[in-house]
């Protein structure tokens, strides 16, 4: 390993699920006791690492406990991983090709091997596919069965046929991340001249237009591209009506979707991105939060993505339209998905302001100050200072609004105390106002006031 806090990080990222499996699969395999398994338990019951502590407990083989332990867990989350993963299971295969073909069971390790093709034709996995292709070849030269000649003749066609398609998919995995990289430059929508200058960078994207990519991956990667050039170019319309294309197709292909769903739950999000960006668009959203509140992900890293996107739309949804009525069975649902998975610190931040937002929008001023005192009483982070901003100014008027003078005066001289600190100290974060006399200063806390609808906006996003 690289860093010292490398397996606690490890540690601290896997799901509870895949603890447990983990602490399972050392017990069956007899290492109940052995020291690995008691350093697990020691960095997972450790809040803040520290590398004494832990020499004086295990002694000098640290190093060496924590680099077996290490590999352990990623030889087991493998194992874990792999009954839901379709392309661990086209890797298993050949791999159980290679040993039936070397037991002299030909017929048996093609079997295999056409099983696992038709497998990654279903994914798309053009490289598996080349893979398979070399290993069949390789069956069929060796052994000289009857139809050899054709059946070679065959195997080069269809290889011929995926480097293409292949070729294809890496092009347009190429167009999209240089999008991605104009759009981070120019965030601006392109016009005038601009605009020309890029379609006339992206002409072999636009000329694909006339006929579509063929490959899986590479039809879905095109309507992509073409969501984001249209992102470029201001045209909302087809933002959106790529981006219902994108998602048309993971629903295409449910294989491809269930091994990449993660990756499908970032698309539905551009997807509702992309109605909330746009007026005529924005009472599809319900219906879309519906469709996803449908999917059954199969592992708890995806179930976390999952639920994290949908309470996060749902919020900002409820927020935005000014309908209340759902607030309680919102928050109770978002404090479930809280307590039983491990967001981020980021991807909580996010969901906990909305939550207090909502509450104060709908006037539930009481509750409202507990879900933006689960973010005022956290450990000190420098992850989004704007959310720790403009929570305390909503905990500060929800505490006002419920009339305990006391508390008022006490909630004020905390938050002063908080924008002080923030605004004076010499931090990676420096906090800064436009005053409108052409510079940016800090300003006191009375008048952040006017900067609280703008705050609150930014962190709703």
């Amino acid at each position: 390993m690289k860093g010292r806090e490398d397996l606690f990080q490890l540690i601290r990222a896997m799901s509870k699920s895949e603890k447990r499996y983990f602490t399972l699969d050392a017990q069956k395999s007899g290492r109940k006791g052995s020291r690995y398994l008691e350093l697990f338990q020691a960095l997972n019951d450790t809040v803040e690492y520290d590398e004494s502590t832990l020499k004086q407990q295990f002694g000098k083989n640290l190093p060496f406990d924590k680099t077996y332990l290490y590999e352990a867990i990623l030889r087991s989350m493998r194992d874990y991983r792999s009954a839901n993963s379709y392309a661990a299971k086209i890797k298993e295969m050949i791999l159980d090709s290679k040993y039936l073909y070397e037991r002299g069971l030909y017929e048996q390790a093609e079997e295999r091997l056409e099983s696992a093709k038709k497998l990654a034709y279903e994914l798309g996995d053009q490289l598996s596919i080349i893979e398979l292709n070399k290993e069949q070849r390789r069956l069929w030269k060796d052994t000289k069965r009857k139809g050899f000649e054709q059946q070679i003749d065959i195997l080069i066609g269809e290889k011929d046929d995926n480097l293409r398609k292949l070729h294809e998919e890496l092009h347009f995995l190429d167009t999209h991340d240089q999008l991605l990289v104009e759009i981070r430059k120019n965030p601006r929508l392109a016009e005038g001249k601009q605009r020309e200058l890029l379609k006339a960078r992206f002409s072999t994207l636009l000329k694909a237009l006339d006929e579509e990519p063929t490959s899986v991956q590479g039809q879905l990667r095109f309507y992509q591209c073409m969501a984001l050039f249209s992102q470029l170019t201001g045209d909302a319309d087809k933002v959106f009506e790529y981006y219902n294309k994108v998602v048309s197709c993971w629903n295409a292909r449910p294989k491809y979707k269930d091994e990449e769903f993660y990756r499908y739950v970032l698309d539905v999000s551009n997807l509702l991105h992309a109605a909330f960006s746009n007026d005529s668009k924005r009472h599809l959203i319900p219906g879309l939060l519906a469709e996803l509140e449908q999917e059954t992900p199969a592992n708890p890293h995806d179930q976390q993505v999952l639920f994290q996107k949908i309470a996060v739309y749902k919020l900002v949804y409820h927020i935005n339209t000014g309908d209340f009525s759902q607030t309680d069975s919102i928050i109770d649902t978002i404090d479930h998905w809280l307590k039983q998975y491990n967001f981020s610190t980021a991807g909580e931040l996010v969901i906990l302001f909305n939550a207090a937002l909502l509450l104060f929008m709908a006037e539930k001023y009481e509750l409202c100050k507990q879900w933006a005192e689960r973010i005022i009483s956290r450990p000190r982070t420098t992850q989004r200072q704007d959310i720790q901003m403009g929570i305390r100014l909503i905990h500060l008027i929800a505490t006002y609004q419920c009339g305990d003078v006391e508390e008022v005066e006490a909630c004020l001289r905390s938050t002063q105390r908080y924008y002080h600190r923030v605004l004076t100290e010499k931090t990676a974060f420096s906090p800064t106002w436009y005053t409108g006399s052409g510079a940016f200063t800090a300003l006191p806390l009375a008048n952040l006031w006017p900067s609280t609808a703008k705050c609150v906006r930014r962190c709703s996003i």
